[in-house]
């Protein structure tokens, strides 16, 4: 399989098990995406990225990603 036929789906596949995404729509603001990892801090699987699609479903196409890295810079 080349990069250019890997799909999100692939990689999920392969991290058998781990629940560390939230997909969500793409309505939602920053700051309720901040919220999203916030509420994670002190749980035991903490969320390491949120996937934006246009309804907030897995089955629809990747528009972004927002890790906790991107988090951080929020003022």
């Amino acid at each position: 399989m080349s990069r250019n036929e890997t799909t999100l789906e692939d990689i999920l596949n392969y991290e058998e098990g781990t629940e560390n995404y939230k997909f969500v729509s793409r309505d939602l603001s920053i700051y309720e995406a901040e919220d999203i990892f916030k509420d994670q801090v002190n749980k035991e699987d903490r969320i390491d990225a949120v996937l934006i699609t246009h309804h907030g479903k897995p089955d629809e196409s990747l528009l972004g990603i927002i890790s906790a890295w991107d988090i951080i810079d929020i003022p």
